[in-house]
C-alpha cells in the first residue's frame, strides 16, 4: 500500500504538459497585427481555416516583409491547416495575388515555455485581450481556444488509486 501511495504521489506531482489551439479566420479583411504580441508557447498550434481563394504559406522573415511567396517553407491549400508552433518568430503569408499586400500576413512569436523564453517583455504577464469574439476576424481568438491536456499523470495516478 505503501508503494502504490507513493507512486500516486509522483504521479500526480508531475507537470502536466498544456497546449492551446488558437483558431485563425484566413481571409481578406481581418487584421493581423495583434498577433505579434500574443503569448504564444512552443508545442501550441495554429488552426487556419480559409477558402479556395487563399493559401498558407510559412515564409522566411524576408519574404514576409516583402510578401514574397515564391520560395516557402511550406506551401498549404488544404483549407484547414494545423501548424504546430516552434520557438522563435514565424511568419505566415497568403501567397494568392496581392493578398498579402492587402494585409493577409501573420507573425507571431513563440516562447520556449509559459515563463517566458522568446516572447517580448513587453507581453510577459499580459493576459490575451478577448474583446472581440473569436471568429469574427482572425485577430483574436484567443478566448475560445481549445485546451488540450496531456495529462497522463493524473491518469494513472488515478487508476493506481482505484487498484490499490
Amino acid at each position: 500500500m505503501k508503494f502504490v501511495t507513493a507512486i500516486l504521489v509522483i504521479l500526480l506531482a508531475a507537470p502536466s504538459v498544456f497546449a492551446l489551439e488558437y483558431p485563425v479566420v484566413w481571409n481578406l479583411g481581418n487584421d493581423y497585427s495583434s498577433w505579434a504580441d500574443r503569448p504564444l508557447t512552443a508545442n501550441d498550434t495554429l488552426l487556419f481555416t480559409y477558402s479556395n481563394a487563399h493559401n498558407l504559406l510559412v515564409v522566411n522573415r524576408g519574404d514576409y516583409d516583402n510578401c514574397a511567396p515564391s520560395n516557402p517553407i511550406t506551401s498549404h491549400t488544404d483549407g484547414r491547416t494545423v501548424i504546430p508552433l516552434t520557438p522563435g518568430p514565424m511568419y505566415f503569408i497568403c501567397g494568392i495575388g496581392n493578398h498579402c499586400t492587402q494585409g493577409m500576413r501573420l507573425q507571431v512569436n513563440v516562447s520556449t515555455s509559459a515563463s517566458g523564453g522568446t516572447t517580448p517583455s513587453s507581453t510577459a504577464g499580459t493576459p490575451p485581450s478577448s474583446s472581440t469574439p473569436a471568429g469574427s476576424n482572425g485577430a483574436p481568438g484567443l478566448s475560445m481556444a481549445t485546451h488540450v491536456m496531456f495529462g497522463l499523470p493524473l491518469a494513472l495516478g488515478t487508476l493506481l488509486a482505484f487498484m490499490a
